[in-house]
């Protein structure tokens, strides 16, 4: 699923409505939204194929949003749909750009944004 869930210590729970990929990890930005990534166009299982690259870069679809904390609504900041760089499994947004990891692969990928 790419739902993002939010609960309180009441046990109050919201769902973010469904954004375009399926979330892996999520970070912080510096203006406090949560920046999160994951792959899309493939199914949860289709980075498989990566593991048997022994090290060298990997590139699937994925998609980089940022999630409004309140209300948990999604913003795409970034999407890679053909390849080029290596498919990101986490993302921070720092001065204008956002750096991507990935866990297959020994790579930081930079992209800068144009203004959000």
């Amino acid at each position: 699923s790419s739902d993002v869930c939010s609960s309180d210590l009441g046990s109050h729970r919201r769902v973010s409505p469904r954004g375009p990929s399926q979330i892996d990890n999520l970070s912080w930005s510096p203006d406090g939204r949560l920046i999160g990534v994951g792959h899309t166009g493939i199914p949860i299982y289709g980075t498989r194929g990566c593991r048997d690259t022994g090290g060298l870069p990997c590139s699937f679809p994925f998609a980089v949003v940022a999630l409004d904390p309140a209300t948990l609504m999604p913003k795409t900041l970034f999407e890679q749909k053909h390849g080029g760089i290596p498919g990101a499994s986490v993302a921070v947004l720092k001065d204008g750009a956002l750096y991507f990891g990935t866990a297959f692969g020994d790579r930081i990928t930079r992209v800068r944004l144009s203004a959000q």
